[in-house]
């Protein structure tokens, strides 16, 4: 009886240390689906990136060290998308100090940089950045020193230094080496094509779209790919091409319907394709692309581009004829430009 007994024990331990084993693996296999949802949909879908966030906010006390870094790394992220920077700010320097890993911490300044930038606190972007450069030599992963020159590319973009963000571009796309389809050139390409249209250069922006077109195509990423096509699109409009500006700019509206309906990028194409039109005369087709560009612009909490949409509904509005509401844009499109020259001085 007794040795039944032990062995009747033995075999419900057995069964119990299975069973604990199965679930630690069903753990892993959660966290990493959910995980890697998440991390997808970041910048493209918030709302589904924040569905896959919480569901990872429940498992979070089976969470390994990593795997926290990593949660909180795309929460942090996920917080900038709904323009709650104040709390991803505060969010990562709570963590940060024990984030030690080179690639990890320049993950972590990233979202510093890029906070700090959207708060106009460019000093305290500027620190995070050079901190983030010095890691460079302790990096051995492409993919994280990208992280660190698009950090300081973004930065520097966002206060005109166009010549130095070009020249980051160049050293994103160099890490490319002989890959085909390497994100690296995706970006680095990407980059190119949108520095190229913001320095006024709008020949070599030209020039490059098809071939950058063609590396993110390569690389499996048409939401970059769509990026490019847009700008190119918005170039036309921006330069007096109407007609072939949306021409171009329509198909496009419903690609980002279906890859990343709340990016910027998105809004942006929403406002060209309203002036396209108002400049065409076709005053309803205008409100219908600059009312849903004004509000996501809005609800997206993106300053510029609601400065930039609420010009352009005003226009709008005005050209309707309905001059009480072209007013009331008038009214909060000064108010927006205030903020904005607040944050840039």
């Amino acid at each position: 009886m007794v040795r039944t007994y032990i062995v009747q024990s033995l075999a419900v331990l057995a069964i119990g240390f299975l069973c604990s084993f199965a679930t630690m693996a069903a753990e892993q296999d959660t966290f990493e689906t959910l995980f890697s949802e998440a991390r997808n949909s970041l910048g493209t879908s918030p709302k589904k990136a924040d569905a896959a966030l919480e569901k990872l906010k429940a498992l979070q006390p089976t969470f390994t060290p990593e795997q926290n870094e990593k949660y909180q790394l795309s929460y942090a992220h996920s917080l900038g998308d709904r323009g709650r920077n104040e709390e991803r700010i505060a969010l990562v320097n709570s963590l940060i100090a024990q984030v030690k890993t080179p690639g990890r911490r320049a993950s972590y300044l990233y979202e510093l940089i890029d906070g700090y930038t959207a708060l106009g606190r460019y000093e305290k972007a500027l620190q995070a950045m050079n901190e983030s450069i010095l890691l460079l030599p302790a990096i051995e992963k492409p993919s994280q020193k990208i992280v660190v020159l698009q950090g300081a590319l973004n930065l520097l973009r966002s206060l005109h230094a166009y010549d130095e963000t070009f020249d980051l571009a160049e050293r994103i796309y160099a890490l490319r080496g002989d890959i085909v389809g390497s994100y690296a050139a995706c970006v680095g390409l990407a980059n190119k094509v949108e520095i190229s249209f913001e320095r006024g250069k709008e020949p070599l922006a030209d020039s490059l779209v098809q071939d950058a077109v063609k590396a993110c195509d390569a690389n499996k990423n048409p939401f970059f790919a769509l990026i490019i096509k847009s700008l190119a699109a918005i170039y036309l409009i921006d330069t007096g091409n109407y007609a072939r500006g949306i021409t171009a700019s329509l198909p496009l509206t419903q690609e980002f319907v279906v890859l990343s309906p709340d990016s910027d990028y998105a809004v942006q194409l929403d406002e060209a394709l309203a002036r396209a039109y108002l400049k065409t005369g076709n005053t309803q087709r205008a409100e219908h692309f600059g009312l849903r560009a004004y509000q996501r612009a809005q609800s997206g909490r993106l300053l510029l581009l609601h400065e930039k949409t609420s010009e352009t509904m005003a226009a709008i509005k005005h050209a309707q004829g309905q001059l009480e509401a072209a007013i009331s844009y008038y009214d909060t499109n000064l108010t927006l430009k205030k903020k904005c020259w607040t944050i840039r001085s």
